[in-house]
């Protein structure tokens, strides 16, 4: 494990969220969590930020941060035939 690399991307978290590339949003209406996936100049990590809202939906918070890679999955759908 690189400790610099880390170093280097934690080090300006503000202008790491600037690099978002996807919003998850809470799974239950009424849930003050979402994240945040944001890219970095590292080759193939990301870094998923988790964001807590006030009871009133206003101030925002980080509260937990994890490295994240992209997988590939197949979802299947499933509709009428015709």
């Amino acid at each position: 494990m690189d400790y610099r690399k880390i170093n280097d991307i934690l080090r300006d978290i503000g202008s790491l969220r600037n690099k978002k590339i996807e919003t998850i949003q809470p799974q239950y209406e009424g849930d003050s969590i979402h994240y945040e996936i944001c890219s970095t100049d590292k080759d193939d990590i990301f870094v998923k930020i988790q964001i807590s809202t006030d009871s009133y939906g206003g101030s925002e918070s980080i509260t937990g941060i994890e490295f994240v890679k992209p997988v590939e999955k197949r979802v299947y759908n499933y509709e009428p035939i015709n």
